[in-house]
This record gives C-alpha cells, sequence and structure tokens, in this order.
C-alpha cells in the first residue's frame, strides 16, 4: 500500500524510490531494479501495480524498469560504475526483455566481454 507523509511518497515504509538510470537512493544502496525486485520478492509490496501507483508511472514501464534486473552482473556493475558504452541509454535497455543468455546480452547493449 503506498501513501505519502509530506511531501515523500512511501510504498510499506519504504520511501517511493523513481528510476532515472540506474540511481541508487539514501534509503536504498540498491538500484530502483533490484530494489524494486526485493520489494516484490519479501511481499513488501503485493504487485507490480502497488509499484507504479507509488510512482505515478504505469505498470509496463515498471515491468520494464525491474527487466533491467536480469542483465548480468557485470553489465549492472559497469553501468553502475558509469562504464557503459557511449550512447546507452535507459530507452535502449528497456526496449524489449534481455536476451536470457548474458553473450547476447552485451552483444546486443554494445559491450566488449567484460570480466
Amino acid at each position: 500500500m503506498s501513501r505519502a507523509i509530506g511531501d515523500e511518497r512511501y510504498i510499506g515504509k519504504h520511501p517511493v524510490q523513481q528510476p532515472q538510470f540506474w540511481p541508487a537512493s539514501s534509503s536504498s544502496p540498491s538500484p530502483a531494479p533490484i530494489y524494486w525486485r526485493d520489494l516484490l520478492e519479501s511481499g513488501e509490496v503485493k504487485n507490480i501495480a502497488e509499484i507504479a501507483r507509488a510512482n505515478k508511472v504505469d505498470g509496463s514501464y515498471v515491468s520494464r524498469i525491474l527487466d533491467l534486473s536480469l542483465f548480468a552482473p557485470d553489465i549492472i556493475e559497469a553501468i553502475l560504475d558509469g562504464k557503459e558504452p557511449s550512447g546507452l541509454f535507459l530507452s535502449k535497455l528497456t526496449r524489449r526483455e534481455p536476451p536470457v543468455l548474458w553473450e547476447d546480452q552485451r552483444r546486443g547493449v554494445g559491450f566488449a566481454k567484460l570480466g
């Protein structure tokens, strides 16, 4: 259940975290895709619609952001470290569900072999 206290919005007891590229919030060291997935897996939120309502975004947007947590760990780490390929934007990462194979993911978003 989402609620507002002052200017801040909350999902359960957690402040709402609206992703930009791979933000970390003051309430969570994790980027939004991982933070939101943790909220779902822990049962603190019931579904994607609850996250969407709390963030005032469409459920399909939340789904696309959640898909970012499916990328290979080295891709996520490189993005968090600011080492993503030039021209890689959120819109490219969320255009469709990531390939299952990490090597296909790397090729698809312009990463040379990492690690």
